[in-house]
């Protein structure tokens, strides 16, 4: 038996002999084939960078939202169980969870009075709408230690009971600052009237623009779709909040602001020197400048 050992894939240059293809493509097709056995990373696999978590911790912190005394814990991690996690009397859960087991995470924290402020995907945020919670939009675009990229809100039961939404700015800037990369905005695909807001408006037009509002139980209702939508066949993708036109001319009056500090963030803003506000100072105490032309 000869000693030489052969190829794995045959002679590259002159191809297998079965299909005429060169080693390469072979190899090429060989690891094509093997990467769908690979585990593909969902948004359940979105570990948190450690600047972001500091970041929402230091958050709620200065927001006065966790009790005096409490401690803030962590039960989402590899190989954990978060049901059979040991819970202290005044801890407080803040942590990012699978995203997929949310509804069922948030069930089980209100059923045993467990406070928690949890992670939670910007554009099915409405889908908690009916529960005991508050819903923070944020919409940060929070890159996670897998690479993925994920539009990120939170849900609470920390704040007073009748707290229903709160757009906050403060806390998209923060997150903003903390994160290792900032996802482009897309364009809306759907306008709808001034009553009915979304998680998605409400990120793009107040939170994402340093704007701050909250609406209470009682302002709004949650809907599906509009009735004109069901007509074609459409919905509110993630649900939608139908409020009062009270509302509405808060959410108007805070969009107009916030877009107002963008704008003036954006200007190249010139200030007044010494001189020219001493010049002004002196015109008050009527001295005469003309002659002295405008240099």
């Amino acid at each position: 038996m000869s000693g030489r050992q052969l190829p794995l894939f045959g002679d590259e240059a002159a191809g297998a002999p079965e299909t005429g293809r060169t080693r390469r493509e072979v190899f090429e097709d060989y690891v094509g084939f093997t990467e769908k056995f690979k585990p593909k990373l969902t948004t359940d696999d979105c570990y948190t960078p450690p600047a972001v978590y500091e970041a929402v911790l230091a958050h709620v912190r200065e927001r006065g939202l966790l009790p005096e005394g409490s401690r803030p814990v962590r039960p989402f991690f590899l190989g954990g169980d978060f049901e059979r996690f040991p819970y202290g009397d005044g801890d407080v859960v803040v942590d990012n969870p699978p995203f997929s087991l949310l509804a069922r995470i948030l069930d089980f924290y209100t059923l045993r009075g467990i406070g928690f402020w949890l992670f939670a995907p910007h554009l099915t945020l409405f889908g908690h709408l009916r529960r005991p919670v508050t819903l923070v939009v944020a919409d940060a675009g929070i890159t996670y230690e897998n690479g993925a990229v994920v539009n990120t809100d939170f849900v609470t039961n920390l704040y007073r009971d009748d707290t229903w939404v709160v757009a906050d700015g403060g806390l998209h800037d923060r997150l903003k600052a903390a994160n290792a990369a900032w996802p482009k905005k897309t364009a809306a695909k759907y306008v709808y009237p001034k009553n009915l807001l979304t998680s998605a408006f409400l990120g793009n037009y107040i939170a994402s623009r340093g704007g701050s509002l909250t609406i209470r139980r009682g302002e709004g209702v949650r809907v599906g779709a509009l009735d004109s939508q069901r007509a074609a066949g459409k919905s509110v993708f993630g649900g939608g909040l139908l409020v009062t036109d009270a509302v509405a001319e808060r959410v108007a009056a805070e969009r107009v602001a916030a877009e107002r500090v963008v704008a003036e963030r954006a200007a190249l803003k010139w200030e007044l020197s010494e001189r020219e506000r001493k010049m002004l100072e002196d015109l008050r105490h009527g001295k005469d400048f003309r002659g002295f032309g405008g240099g």
